[in-house]
């Protein structure tokens, strides 16, 4: 019989199991909870990589600029558009400087993250579906149908949404993420890309 990638984490997978995760409600659960653990950790990682104090202050002169932009494009002030030009290579290097800064705790958390989601995977969408049927890898049951069975499938004799694994951990992920990372002051945009944009 051939193996399946996942066949050396067999143990851990019918641990989870056992203790309720390859179920529901325990797998819709599980997800919340791990999308709201990786949340924390990656903000964590990220508060104590990058330098804030820069990013906010870069941040403050960006915003600055893009404002005097424009002004000047409205009111069509050739002066303040002087100034604004001569300042924009300035704007488009702090510009790249924000984005590598955003940049630098991913390569930290990235190499876990990918080898932690695969694992997990592989007892959603591998271990689950040979021991307790194909319905078993959709993790959480909507209150509704929906058309579109990429995410998911429409099944039982309610035809409720069943959502795949990966697409709730998605949703939940880009939940807590936006709430955590401003709970730990990371919501630092790029404050426009103005600079960049074609004149």
């Amino acid at each position: 019989m051939k193996m399946a990638w996942w066949d050396f984490l067999i143990p851990f997978y019918a641990w989870l199991h056992n203790v309720g995760i390859g179920q529901r409600p325990g797998s819709t659960l599980f997800i919340v909870s791990l999308s709201l653990l990786l949340s924390v950790v990656i903000s964590v990682v990220s508060s104590l990589v990058m330098d804030m104090k820069k990013l906010n202050r870069y941040q403050k002169e960006i915003a600055t600029w893009n404002k005097a932009k424009a002004e000047a494009q409205r009111t069509a002030n050739k002066r303040l558009y002087r100034k604004v030009k001569r300042k924009e290579r300035y704007i488009q290097k702090i510009q790249s400087k924000v984005m590598m800064e955003r940049f630098k705790p991913m390569f930290i958390y990235m190499p876990g993250f990918f080898a932690f989601f695969w694992i997990i995977n592989g007892f959603f969408n591998g271990y689950l579906p040979l021991i307790a049927g194909e319905e078993a890898r959709y993790v959480v049951v909507l209150p509704f149908s929906f058309p579109i069975e990429f995410f998911g499938a429409n099944l039982g004799v309610d035809n409720l949404y069943h959502m795949l694994f990966v697409w709730w951990y998605a949703m939940t992920s880009f939940a807590f993420g936006a709430i955590v990372q401003r709970l730990f002051g990371l919501n630092i945009g790029m404050g426009g890309m103005s600079a960049f944009q074609t004149r």
